[in-house]
């Protein structure tokens, strides 16, 4: 972008009658290969409104963001075409998904290919460049009115009149509100708060955008780094959702006895594999392929991460997927809906592709029928996954299967069951029982001599509770016990003036131990015997009244 200067005003959208905007609409929707009555009605609708597109740009913007599906195809065009500008607060709040497929055949076509040639020769990727090129530069197009080398700061400025300069941002004053903002932003279509995925996209691009300015050396980068790693937030990492073993069979009962067997063997057929859903529905009618002395395999097309694949199968597969050839709807070949050919899919139903649709409410049924709760096609994968990993299969083996790409995904169903996480408990479980001696009356050695604590298990390094009839001491790698204090916690507890002198010994030691949690720098540790002394003193409060 150029420096910022003195500019011309933009040069204003000529008006045009409102008769040849819905000709011209007419004509860019076949030569686009689109449009319905209902488009044809919200244009006719629109234009007998607001006659001058530009009239409704001076509509609040609640009212610009109300309009309906069937209108936004014309919005588009008038934006495209330099017929509408719909102020930037109307084009930050909107998707504007379609631009990236209506902007070549604009008139913004020939400034967006320069755009996306200097985006390749700085090395961006192509998916990178095409969304820069449909949701900024055709932003910035569309509301400045001018061609993309009159482009200059100013015509960001306009935005934030108070920020002259990228230079001039702030830390303190511009970056730290903003990311309270972002934090504190919710969806605009629900009101329910942002996803973390979409906080940390936000933060990401401004991040990165930043950094790239200051690598190239401009004039407008900032003096400092201003986007840290710390601010962005970190994605949950939650561990596969796999059926339970005894889950697993009754679900597998219950598809065996279902009437409807085109669809159970399917899902059958992507427990039996791994497959994800939408490569399930993709299988095509030639893919099992027999090799020489290695049995048959399962050939997987094109999937979720433009990879192919090949899955080993046993006889009992096999016969499950002879069961479907046999049970499908024969008929001509369809097209595929990503690369446009003929193909013979191997789930056809009425001449039709079996949808992910019908097989999610099978699962359902199916689910219900075993008496578990609503099971996802997803989870059947999962569940394959974890059967493997549970047996010791090699990482490399498992992302072979599953057609992983990085070992980290491979890696999430390692964490499931660690037999090295198991082992280093167990280790340190023994440790601390030679050291420390038995916890319960009357537990002996491992090797049978019995072990007593003979220091004050008030001063043991470990973390430690105080019980009604005793005390409890753990190990750090066993953690706090989730039941630790659970009836001194609970509502329905209760206590009278007779246990007083129990309540009070058992409030002196929770101070001591949370003064001592805290002397070892164990925060969670101290704050937890803290709200123990707050609970204690609410309820001998409560016994005090009675």
């Amino acid at each position: 972008m150029l420096p910022a200067r003195a500019l011309d005003p933009a040069p204003a959208a000529v008006p045009v009658p409102a008769p040849d905007l819905a000709a011209a609409y007419t004509v860019w929707l076949a030569a686009t290969g689109r449009g319905n009555k209902a488009y044809a009605l919200g244009a006719r609708s629109f234009l007998a409104r607001w006659p001058d597109p530009q009239g409704w740009a001076a509509e609040p913007l609640a009212v610009r963001l109300a309009a309906r599906s069937h209108t936004r195809p014309l919005l588009n065009f008038l934006m495209l075409h330099g017929h509408l500008r719909p102020g930037y607060d109307y084009l930050l709040e909107r998707k504007l998904s379609a631009l990236g497929r209506e902007l070549p055949a604009s008139p913004l076509g020939p400034d967006i290919d320069r755009f996306l040639a200097a985006a390749t020769e700085l090395g961006y990727a192509k998916r990178a460049r095409l969304g820069m090129a449909s949701q900024v530069a055709a932003r910035l197009l569309i509301q400045s009115g001018r061609p993309i080398e009159a482009l200059a700061t100013a015509d960001l400025a306009a935005v934030d009149p108070g920020l002259a300069s990228l230079a001039d941002l702030d830390r303190q004053r511009h970056i730290e509100p903003w990311l309270r903002a972002v934090a504190e932003a919710r969806h605009r279509h629900h009101g329910t708060p942002l996803s973390a995925s979409e906080r940390r996209s936000r933060i990401l691009t401004v991040g990165r955008m930043l950094d790239d300015i200051a690598e190239w050396g401009w004039a407008q980068a900032p003096a400092r780094r201003l986007v840290f790693d710390r601010d962005v937030p970190r994605l949950p990492r939650p561990l596969p959702r796999y059926l339970p073993p005894d889950a697993d069979r009754q679900l597998t009962r219950a598809l065996e006895a279902s009437p409807n067997r085109l669809y159970a063997d399917a899902l059958l057929l992507a427990r039996a594999t791994g497959l994800r859903v939408g490569e399930l529905v993709d299988l095509e009618l030639d893919g099992v392929h027999e090799v020489a002395g290695q049995g048959a395999w399962l050939k997987v097309p094109l999937g979720k991460l433009d990879t192919e694949r090949m899955v080993p199968i046993d006889d009992e597969t096999l016969d499950l997927v002879d069961r479907i050839v046999a049970g499908r709807s024969p008929g001509r070949p369809l097209r595929h809906p990503r690369t446009g050919q003929l193909v013979e899919f191997l789930l056809t139903h009425q001449g039709r592709r079996v949808s992910v649709y019908a097989l999610r409410d099978e699962l359902h049924r199916a689910a219900a029928a075993a008496g578990l709760d609503p099971v996802t096609p997803h989870q059947l994968r999962h569940t394959y996954a974890t059967a493997l990993v549970n047996a010791g299969v090699s990482l490399q083996a498992l992302m072979a299967l599953l057609g992983h790409v990085s070992a980290e995904m491979s890696l999430r169903y390692g964490r499931l069951f660690d037999a090295t996480v198991r082992a280093d408990y167990e280790r340190a479980l023994t440790l601390a029982k030679e050291r420390l001696g038995p916890v319960l009356p009357g537990a002996s050695h491992s090797r049978g001599t019995p072990v007593e604590l003979h220091t004050n298990w008030r001063d043991a390094p470990l973390i430690k509770a105080r019980l009604a009839g005793g005390y409890c001491v753990r190990t750090a790698a066993q953690g706090v016990c989730p039941y630790t204090n659970i009836c001194e916690h609970c509502p329905n507890f209760r206590s009278d003036v007779t246990f007083l002198p129990i309540l009070a010994a058992q409030r002196a030691d929770a101070k001591a131990l949370a003064a001592d949690a805290k002397a070892r720098g164990w925060g969670e540790e101290a704050a937890r015997h803290q709200r123990l002394v707050q609970r204690l003193d609410l309820i001998m409060g409560h016994a005090q009244a009675r």
